[in-house]
C-alpha cells in the first residue's frame, strides 16, 4: 500500500510537504506549518510525510503539545533534545530563550551533518511561548540545513492569545504554510465509500457534505452511523461531540451560556434573538460571542448574525445542555421570536420551539397546529408534516389533549401529500382501533378509506381489502354517510 493511501482530497498538500523533504535532503530545510480546524487531517498528512521521511534514512522525531492542561517549558520539544544529545532540563534552564536556540540549532546541524532530520511538533497552538519562540527562531536558520521542522496548529483555537497568534502568524510567513480546507464533494464521496464499503447514494452524499461541511473527521464519523442504519447519516458521534466540547469547554462562561442558546435557536443566531432570550442587551451578546468566533466555533458573515461553522458543531453544543435548561432555552427562543414582524417562518420556528420546550410553553401545540395549517396552504406539505409529528410527540408525552380521529386522519393525508405513505397508513390505523373499540362503523369505514386512498392500480392490497370487507359487514346500509363525506 503507498504511503498515501489513507489520505483523501490531499494531493497537493502532500506534493508541498515532498518538496520540502527533497529540499531539506539537498541541505535547503526549512519549517513548515499545517493549519487547520479539529479533525481536518493535520496529523494524518505530517505522518504521511514522516513514514516517506523514515523510508529516506531519517532521524525522525515526534514532539505534541499538551493540551488537557499546563506542561512543563518547552515541552513539546523535549524529545528532539532528547533525539539531538541534549539534555533536557539543561536547555530548558536557560533563562534566555537566544540561548536555548543557539543550543537546538547547533544539535540539529550536528545531527543534519550525516542525515536528514525531521521534527514533527504536534498542535503547537497550545504550547508554551517559550517553544513557539524557539521555533519561530528555527524558520529561517533552517534553511542551511539538511532539516525539516514540521508543525501542526490551529489558527483558530481558545488558546490562540495575542501573543500566541504573533507567534504563529510568524511562522506561516518565514516558513511554507499549508492550510487545509474542507474536502469538496468528490473527496466526500470517495472517504464516506471507503468508510462504508459500498457506494453512496446522492441523496446521502448531500446528507454528508450538509452535516460535515467536508471535515474529514466529520465524514467519516458519519458514514458510520449511515452504515450502521443503513438510510441516514443523522445523529451525533460520540467522538464528534467530544471534539468540539473539548474546546467549548475552553471558552469563558459568558461565551458559553451565549453560545448555548444560540444553538437552541439554530445554525444561525442573530445576536438581537440570543439577547432577548437571556435578557441581555445586543451588543453584550456580540461581545460575548466573539471568543467563540476567534476559535473557530462561529462565524459572523454580517454584523450581528452569527453562524455556527459546522452543523454537527452546533449539535453538539445543545446535546450537551441539561433537559431543563434546553427546555427554558427552546421555551425562551419562542418567546424572542414572538417580537419579530409576523410572516411563516418565524411562525413555522416559533412553533418549533414552543413544541421543543416540552411543556414549558404553554401554546406549543396552539402554535404547531396554526404553522402546519399555514404551510399546507402553502403547499408545504413536507414542512407541515414534520410539525405533525412533533405535535404529536407533545400529546402523546401529555402535554396536550390527545388528537381526535378526524384530526388524525387529517394528519394522514397530509403525510401522504408528503409522500410519506406507511405514515399515513399506519395513523389510519390508529383510527381503525379507535373505531373497533367504540363500535363506530361511519368512523371504520372512514379511517379504511382514507387507509386506501394511495391505492396502485393493478396492485392487490389484502390489508386494505380486509378493512374494507370488515366496513361492509359494519355498515347497516351501504348509503350510511361515511363520516359527512
Amino acid at each position: 500500500m503507498p504511503a498515501d493511501a489513507d489520505l483523501v482530497g490531499r494531493d497537493a498538500a502532500l506534493v508541498t510537504l515532498r518538496v520540502g523533504l527533497s529540499r531539506a535532503r539537498d541541505g535547503r530545510g526549512g519549517l513548515v506549518i499545517v493549519s487547520g480546524e479539529a479533525g481536518i487531517g493535520k496529523s494524518a498528512l505530517a505522518r504521511v510525510a514522516l513514514r516517506e521521511a523514515e523510508a529516506l534514512g531519517a532521524l525522525v522525531v515526534l514532539g505534541a503539545a499538551w493540551e488537557l492542561g499546563d506542561a512543563p517549558g518547552y515541552f513539546p520539544l523535549r524529545p528532539a533534545f532528547a533525539a539531538l544529545g541534549l539534555e533536557p532540563n539543561a536547555v530548558t534552564s536557560e533563562a534566555n530563550p537566544f540561548h536555548a536556540w543557539e543550543r537546538l540549532f547547533a544539535a540539529l546541524a550536528r545531527a543534519s551533518a550525516e542525515r536528514l532530520v525531521v521534527l514533527l511538533v504536534e498542535d503547537v497552538h497550545a504550547a508554551d511561548l517559550a517553544t513557539l519562540h524557539l521555533l519561530t527562531l528555527l524558520a529561517q536558520p533552517l534553511a542551511s540545513l539538511r532539516a525539516l521542522v514540521i508543525v501542526t496548529a490551529r489558527l483558530k483555537d481558545p488558546r490562540v492569545n495575542e501573543r500566541v497568534a504573533q507567534r504563529l502568524t510568524r511562522m506561516t510567513r518565514d516558513g511554507e504554510h499549508i492550510a487545509l480546507a474542507p474536502l469538496d464533494a468528490r473527496a466526500i464521496r470517495t472517504l464516506a465509500e471507503r468508510t462504508i464499503g459500498r457506494a453512496v447514494s446522492e441523496l446521502s452524499l448531500g446528507e454528508l457534505a450538509t452535516r460535515t461541511g467536508g471535515n474529514p473527521l466529520f465524514v467519516v464519523e458519519c458514514a458510520q452511523v449511515l452504515r450502521a442504519s443503513g438510510t441516514s447519516a443523522s445523529g451525533l458521534p460520540s467522538t464528534v461531540r467530544q471534539v468540539v466540547l473539548d474546546r467549548v469547554r475552553l471558552l469563558p462562561d459568558a461565551t458559553r451560556r451565549a453560545l448555548a442558546a444560540a444553538a437552541v435557536v439554530g445554525r444561525e443566531a442573530p445576536a438581537f434573538v440570543v439577547a432577548a432570550m437571556l435578557a441581555e442587551l445586543p451588543a453584550r451578546i456580540i461581545d460575548a460571542l466573539e471568543p467563540a468566533q476567534r476559535a473557530g466555533i462561529l462565524d459572523e458573515p454580517a454584523p450581528g448574525r452569527f453562524v455556527f461553522t459546522h452543523i454537527l458543531v452546533r449539535d453538539a453544543v445543545e446535546d450537551a445542555l441539561a433537559g431543563a435548561e434546553r427546555r427554558t432555552l427552546h421555551a425562551a427562543a419562542s418567546d424572542a421570536l414572538a417580537k419579530l414582524p409576523p410572516g411563516l417562518d418565524v411562525l413555522v420556528e416559533r412553533a418549533r420551539h414552543a413544541l421543543a420546550a416540552q411543556g414549558e410553553h404553554a401554546a406549543g401545540v396552539e402554535l404547531g397546529l396554526r404553522a402546519a395549517a399555514e404551510l399546507e396552504r402553502e403547499g408545504a406539505f413536507d414542512r407541515a408534516h414534520v410539525l405533525y409529528q412533533r405535535i404529536d410527540e407533545a400529546r402523546r408525552a401529555g402535554f396536550a389533549a390527545p388528537a381526535t380521529p378526524a384530526e388524525r386522519l387529517h394528519e394522514a393525508r397530509v403525510a401522504r401529500a408528503a409522500g410519506r405513505f406507511s405514515e399515513a397508513r399506519r395513523a389510519c390505523l390508529e383510527v381503525v382501533g379507535i373505531a373497533r373499540r367504540h363500535d363506530d362503523a361511519s368512523l371504520f369505514a372512514e379511517a379504511a378509506l382514507a387507509f386506501g386512498a394511495d391505492i396502485r392500480p393493478g396492485v392487490v392490497d389484502r390489508e386494505l381489502v380486509d378493512l374494507l370487507e370488515e366496513a361492509k359487514r359494519r355498515l347497516p346500509s351501504l348509503e350510511t354517510p361515511l363520516g359527512g363525506a
